[in-house]
């Protein structure tokens, strides 16, 4: 399967789920700034859905960058 026949709701559950297993593996030794531009579109994304417990886990990734 080819990345563009993957839903965008299934490719967001996807990063959510590996960012909240694995993200301090996964996130070691990059760019904060920019980390925290994608989460925060992962947030926004998961806002409109009003999946807010997805919110907070994600705020607290976020957190740890700082």
């Amino acid at each position: 399967m080819e990345l563009g026949q993957i839903s965008k709701p299934l490719m967001m559950e996807a990063l959510y789920n590996t960012l909240v297993k694995d993200h301090g593996r996964i996130l070691q030794g990059t760019d904060p700034e920019g980390v925290k531009e994608a989460l925060d579109t992962l947030i926004l994304w998961f806002t409109e859905r009003e999946k807010y417990e997805y919110c907070a886990k994600l705020k607290q990734i976020k957190e740890c960058l700082e």
